[in-house]
């Protein structure tokens, strides 16, 4: 993934711009598989435990939440 990151300047910044390309460590590659496990497990403990409407609910509430708050 390339992020572009504008310099400050007196020019335009539209032509000042810098390429950083970001990578992922190590640790966090190995880290990946457990969080996404723990991820996957939860949900599916939640599933089971909860009805399959209160589930819906609650992860609709939080991804409205999320994106209002990524539009302010």
């Amino acid at each position: 993934m390339l992020v572009v990151i504008a310099q400050s300047s007196q020019h335009h910044p539209r032509y000042n711009m810098k390429y950083v390309q970001e990578t992922m460590s190590s640790e966090h590659a190995m880290r990946f598989p457990l969080v996404g496990s723990a991820m996957l497990l939860s949900l599916f403990l939640l599933f089971k435990f909860f009805s399959k409407d209160l589930v819906n609910a609650v992860l609709t509430c939080y991804f409205f939440i999320l994106g209002i708050v990524a539009f302010s």
